[in-house]
């Protein structure tokens, strides 16, 4: 299940980016207006082409810069931790009585 997760999000991440085409629109009079669409009769246009990631593709680099940042977190706190202490073998028996001589 994991590793299908993995290829999941590899194969997504390997996605190209979408391309999105708009046109610029310069009127007579100067007014520039963008569109999804053609331009009409009478104005100067030219295409601008706008790369567009899909959120899937977002939400894959947001969780693996949340990942990441744990770590990094996680690997701070155990190098921030204090070295554990050698304890002293504890003898939890009273010492046996001695031995009249």
């Amino acid at each position: 299940m994991l590793r299908t997760a993995i290829a999941l999000s590899f194969a997504l991440a390997a996605l190209p980016a979408v391309a999105t085409e708009i046109q610029k629109c310069v009127d007579p009079d100067g007014k520039v207006e963008y569109r999804n669409s053609n331009c009409p009769t009478g104005t100067k246009s030219a295409a601008l082409v706008l790369p567009v990631t899909t959120g899937k593709a977002i939400e894959i680099r947001r969780s693996s810069d949340d990942r990441e940042q744990r770590r990094e977190k996680e690997t701070q706190e155990i190098l921030e931790r204090p070295a554990p202490r050698r304890s002293e073998p504890v003898n939890a028996l009273p010492p046996p009585p001695a031995k009249p001589d």
